[in-house]
């Protein structure tokens, strides 16, 4: 299975909150031309202020869905790959043994002049590769920002965390 966007479930809910209202709405309609047709009245219906109620707590409900919804440009990249290339990334350069073996050499060859030149080397080559993996967030998939940006500050915390131990 394919991961989803994730700007795609709050959409979802929101298509799934106007469906509930529409039947809150026909169910009202209907209670009320029922009424008019057998008392010749306006609506006499039991639970028509209990339904009014739902209905506004749906419309509360789906408004907040709504907020938290991002639309996508139409000509936007798939998720999936943005997905493979962020996944890649942290089976490779970002792999917590990658990243703790880079952190315990910076920490533990402070004193040695050579093997200090080789984790600083080491360190170089990651801080190179993690900068060029942002800068590809940043620029090749902008409108997914709201999952780029998040793991690009992530990114660059690391990376401000190693230059403080040079």
């Amino acid at each position: 299975s394919s991961p989803l966007d994730p700007c795609l479930k709050p959409t979802a809910k929101v298509i799934q909150w106007d469906k509930f209202s529409l039947l809150l709405k026909i169910k009202l309609c209907a209670a009320r031309w029922e009424s008019k047709y057998t008392t010749r009245k306006e609506i006499i219906y039991k639970d028509a202020e209990a339904t009014l109620l739902t209905l506004e707590k749906v419309k509360k409900k789906r408004d907040v869905q709504a907020k938290k919804s991002v639309e996508r440009p139409s000509q936007a990249r798939a998720f999936i790959s943005l997905f493979k290339e962020v996944h890649r990334f942290s089976q490779t350069l970002s792999n917590v043994n990658i990243v703790v073996g880079l952190l315990n050499d910076l920490k533990s060859q402070k004193h040695l002049s050579e093997e200090t030149s080789q984790a600083l080397s080491k360190e170089q080559n990651w801080q190179l590769s993690a900068t060029t993996f942002c800068e590809r967030l940043e620029t090749y998939y902008e409108e997914f920002e709201d999952v780029a940006l998040p793991l690009v500050t992530s990114i660059r915390t690391i990376q401000h965390g190693f230059r403080d131990l040079t």
